[in-house]
C-alpha cells in the first residue's frame, strides 16, 4: 500500500481499511485463520509530522497452553509509528510512504501469545497427564510417591525446602 505525501496535508487523515484472507498472510503466520483479519491503516499529519497506525485484528486456530486443546483465539497488534523523509518506508523516487512491510509486521505480531481454551483451564495434570477440564483424576487422591521416572523428581525438594544456601541441591 502505497501513500503519496501530496495526499497527507495538514490536518487531513486517511484511513484504509481491508480484509486479509489465507492466501494474503501465506508465510506471516503460523497459523491458520479462522476468520479473515482486517487490517486498518490511519494516517493523520499533524504539524508537519505524519502519524501511522497499522491495526491487524481477526481470529486465529491455536492450541490451548495449558491443556493442549485445540480452540480459535484473538489476534490482534497495533503498531504506532511517525512518517518522515528518513522512514525506511519513504520512497523518494515516487515521493510517496510504502506502508507494506508495517503492514506485515502488523500481521506478524498479531499472533497470539498465550493461548487459553477458556478464561478457567484448568490444564493438564501434571501426574497422569488428564485434562482437568474433563474432571478430576484419581492420581491425585493416590498421591503416589514422585519415582525415578518422573522427569521432575528432581523439583520434589524444592517444594518440601530444598537446600539452606540458596540451591536446590542438597
Amino acid at each position: 500500500m502505497r501513500i503519496a505525501l501530496s495526499d497527507l496535508a495538514e490536518g487531513r487523515s486517511y484511513r484504509y481499511v481491508a480484509s486479509f484472507g489465507e492466501e494474503d498472510v501465506e508465510g506471516l503466520l503460523e497459523t491458520s485463520l479462522a476468520e479473515p483479519l482486517s487490517i486498518t491503516v490511519e494516517c493523520t499529519t499533524v504539524e508537519g509530522v505524519t502519524y501511522v497506525r497499522v491495526e491487524a485484528k481477526g481470529k486465529v486456530y491455536a492450541v490451548c497452553d495449558l491443556c493442549g486443546t485445540e480452540c480459535v483465539a484473538d489476534a490482534k497488534c497495533t503498531i504506532d509509528d511517525e512518517l518522515t523523509t528518513e522512514s525506511d518506508c519513504y520512497d523518494e523516487t515516487d515521493d510517496c510512504y510504502d506502508l507494506d512491510k508495517l503492514i506485515d509486521e502488523a500481521i506478524v505480531m498479531c499472533a497470539p501469545r498465550k493461548v487459553l481454551c477458556k478464561p478457567d483451564c484448568k490444564g493438564l495434570c501434571p501426574t497422569c497427564g488428564k485434562n482437568l477440564n474433563d474432571g478430576a483424576c484419581t492420581c491425585q487422591e493416590q498421591k503416589p510417591a514422585v519415582g525415578d521416572n518422573n522427569p521432575f523428581a528432581a523439583l520434589q525438594d524444592i517444594l518440601t525446602g530444598g537446600a539452606n544456601n540458596g540451591s536446590t541441591k542438597m
